[in-house]
């Protein structure tokens, strides 16, 4: 069976990437249409769309594998474009968001590309581009991340929010082959570093 090969081939290479040492340590997140549904500078907080029905229970859907994730030690970091006291505030006054501004370890909320943003969270937070993974709705911006950041890995988010999850879980590097005390306190570390820089 065709599902059955590709799941045991991405498996595969799970365990190749977690073994090399180039399993994802932090993933990256766009806001708008990404952690919820709306454009936040357009609709206001009143707009967004997170929990109740489609397409909001998606994008809640889609925060709690996040939340899981960097309970197992992967942690998240936010880079959208966006006034940054708008969003964080969204973020705190969205009562069915899973997420929260303490639940990344850096964020960077402002006008400026994405791809040097991400460039600057990884430097500020001491990991190598390539144990990135970088999430965003828009397929510009993900061209654009691959070009400039070619080390960065860049997950091919499909158009349904309803599969975000599953596409996430489906990749081949947030497969990790053990964890560590270390990687479980990834995240209060990286925030640490945020504060230092």
């Amino acid at each position: 069976n065709a599902n059955r090969a590709d799941a045991l081939l991405a498996g595969f290479a799970a365990q190749a990437l977690a073994a090399t040492g180039r399993s994802i340590r932090l993933i990256v997140v766009d806001l708008d249409n990404t952690l919820w549904g709306g454009v936040l500078g357009e609709v206001g907080v009143e707009g967004v769309a997170v929990g109740g029905d489609y397409p909001g229970n998606a994008f809640a859907g889609f925060q709690a594998v996040l939340k899981q994730l960097s309970q197992r030690g992967i942690a998240l970091a936010i880079c959208s474009k966006n006034d940054e006291a708008h969003a964080l505030r969204a973020m705190e006054g969205l009562g069915a968001m899973a997420l929260g501004p303490q639940d990344f370890a850096a964020w960077r909320i402002n006008w400026m590309p994405k791809w040097k943003n991400v460039e600057d969270i990884a430097a500020t937070v001491g990991l190598s581009l390539e144990h990135l993974l970088f999430i965003d709705d828009n397929p510009v911006e993900r061209e654009q991340m691959q070009f400039e950041l070619p080390m960065v890995k860049v997950l091919d988010l499909p158009d349904d929010p309803a599969l975000y999850a599953s596409s996430l879980l489906g990749s081949p590097w947030i497969d990790a082959l053990s964890l560590t005390k270390e990687d479980l306190n990834r995240t209060n570390s990286y925030k640490a570093m945020e504060k230092v820089s």
